[in-house]
């Protein structure tokens, strides 16, 4: 069997060594694009799926509890955006 050498192995631990600020803001930001993306391609295209790489990027930083604050602030722009395209 062949032996791997990946660079998007190194992907988790290179995220980990970010720093928690540089990382929550990260987060943050790629909550907002997508929110303002989703937003504005209105309800033909389904960005939901997309809505877990900022809950991951702030689980694998190491924020402590910022995996669980992003995952609510991404529900409640995903509710936001939805009901923004409706009215």
């Amino acid at each position: 069997m062949p032996h791997l050498d990946c660079e998007l192995l190194k992907i988790p631990s290179r995220l980990r060594a970010l720093s928690r600020p540089f990382g929550l803001l990260m987060a943050l930001l790629l909550v907002e694009f997508l929110g303002l993306t989703d937003y504005l391609t209105g309800s033909e295209l389904s960005f939901s799926i997309f809505y877990l790489l900022p809950v991951s990027l702030a689980a694998l930083a190491g924020v402590g509890l910022a995996g669980l604050a992003v995952s609510v602030v991404s529900a409640s722009v995903w509710l936001f955006a939805d009901l923004g395209q409706r009215q």
